[in-house]
């Protein structure tokens, strides 16, 4: 009678067990969804935050694998934008600051990408008169005209871009320029000697030589690889500065820009 009564007590107990460590299982098991589930609402914050700093600053740089990928990354700019040439001279022998209205053009490499190289070159028209009591070439108006010059500005920029919206960002210029220039005779009466002395003095003392700075705000158009937007530029005289010129030759411009 005992054995009979031992033998129900331990396959009620086991019973048991067998019933307590199923619910266990199944607690633990219910457990890990959970977690999981925090981990999914952390992911997508952490990859928004880094989506937003990919957009500020543009999609990542692919390096070119052939030509035609490099000039798949190339966009072809183009400027048209009123010069302003400061004269801080004797303007009883030279003009007022002078303005000239060039066309520039150049090309962005990479596109898209929130550093570029985008060399480019403008080209206009500027008079010249010689002092030869001071040693130096004032800009003059077309009556008072001794030289015609010929005049190249070869800029090269680093660009900074910050994408502000989908469809607008903000470039920052940060560049070295060089301003060739090459002085001709205006008519027959001018002074060969005084052209000379000129295109000498267009490249003494580092006058051909300009850094500068810049912003434009561009604007996607419907979705395509044309943009549009005003763009303002500044540039110093290396050679007026060194020669205690202050800022006489400064270039300012500022116009409509152009990328494609």
């Amino acid at each position: 009678m005992k054995l009979h009564t031992y033998a129900f007590i331990l396959m009620f107990t086991s019973g048991i067990c067998l019933n307590v460590v199923p619910a266990a299982a199944q607690e633990a098991t219910a457990e890990i969804p959970e977690e999981s589930t925090e981990q999914e609402t952390e992911a997508p914050s952490s990859i928004s935050i880094m989506e937003q700093r990919r957009a500020i600053l543009s999609r990542t740089f692919h390096r070119p694998t052939s030509a035609a990928d490099f000039f798949k990354q190339v966009d072809v700019t183009i400027t048209a934008a009123p010069l302003f040439i400061l004269n801080r001279g004797n303007t009883q022998k030279g003009t007022p600051p002078t303005i000239t209205f060039p066309i520039a053009i150049g090309a962005r490499w990479p596109n898209n990408y929130f550093i570029a190289f985008e060399p480019r070159l403008s080209f206009f028209l500027n008079y010249y008169g010689w002092d030869s009591t001071d040693n130096y070439a004032y800009p003059v108006e077309i009556e008072q005209r001794t030289a015609v010059s010929f005049s190249l500005l070869f800029v090269l920029p680093m660009v900074f871009t910050l994408n502000i919206t989908r469809k607008s960002s903000l470039d920052f210029f940060a560049d070295i320029a060089f301003l060739l220039r090459f002085a001709t005779s205006a008519d027959s009466t001018a002074d060969k000697t005084h052209i000379t002395k000129i295109n000498r003095w267009f490249w003494q003392n580092a006058r051909f030589l300009y850094i500068g700075t810049g912003v434009a705000w561009m604007f996607e158009i419907n979705n395509s690889n044309l943009k549009i937007g005003p763009e303002f530029r500044i540039h110093f005289p290396i050679g007026s500065l060194a020669t205690k010129h202050g800022i006489d030759g400064l270039l300012l411009s500022g116009g409509l820009k152009i990328v494609f």
